[in-house]
């Protein structure tokens, strides 16, 4: 009982272990760890010791506890999975008329998805966004909360918005992204979590790495 609550409670800090480890034993020969992920490790990083000091439990604070993956959650998550997949495959294929190549299922490759160093950036977004700007306290406020999912969306979008794309193509995944932001807050404040944006955002982005 005491390992199963030692694994509930510390679940985060030993996957982000468990991601650095697996990377450097993994790492190719003159390849840095990966930028975005350093950043966004010293984001995360820093308000959870100072939520920690001040006796403010951020794995509560941001519904991060493991609990809250029970009941119905996957079975709202695998839509939106299948939504953001298909949207970027049809995307790039259609529009962009890129080609893509599955690469062959091994065991490592496997490892890689699960312990990708993406897990981590994506983390962090989620964090800044749909974590921070939709608190509980906002959530629980039904006009504050569509006020900050709409600001937070909006932010988010912004910073999709550079890609280098056409402009006609730009529009496009700026209305997706944007669409599915506000959709992913909806969820998070459904479940009081930041698991169910994250495992979307973060399961989608690692996919595409390996196609």
């Amino acid at each position: 009982m005491k390992v199963k609550g030692f694994l509930k409670k510390y679940f985060l800090f030993l996957y982000y272990i468990f991601i650095v480890v697996f990377y450097l034993f993994t790492k190719e020969p003159g390849k840095s760890f990966e930028g975005n992920a350093v950043v966004y490790s010293i984001i995360i990083f820093v308000p959870f010791v100072i939520m920690s000091l001040v006796k403010v439990s951020p794995i509560k604070f941001f519904g991060l506890s493991l609990d809250k993956l029970k009941g119905k959650l996957l079975l709202w998550v695998l839509p939106f999975f299948l939504l953001n997949n298909f949207f970027f495959f049809f995307f790039y294929k259609t529009l962009l008329g890129e080609d893509f190549t599955v690469r062959s299922i091994t065991l490592f490759l496997i490892l890689k998805y699960f312990f990708s160093t993406v897990h981590i950036r994506t983390f962090g977004e989620e964090f800044v966004f749909r974590g921070f700007l939709l608190s509980d306290k906002i959530k629980n406020n039904p006009k504050r909360f569509w006020i900050a999912n709409f600001s937070q969306s909006l932010i988010f979008t912004s910073l999709h918005a550079i890609a280098p794309f056409p402009i006609i193509h730009r529009i496009i995944v700026v209305i997706f992204i944007f669409c599915l932001s506000l959709l992913w807050g909806v969820l998070n404040r459904k479940f009081n979590s930041l698991f169910p944006s994250w495992i979307i955002h973060s399961t989608g982005s690692v996919l595409r790495h390996f196609i």
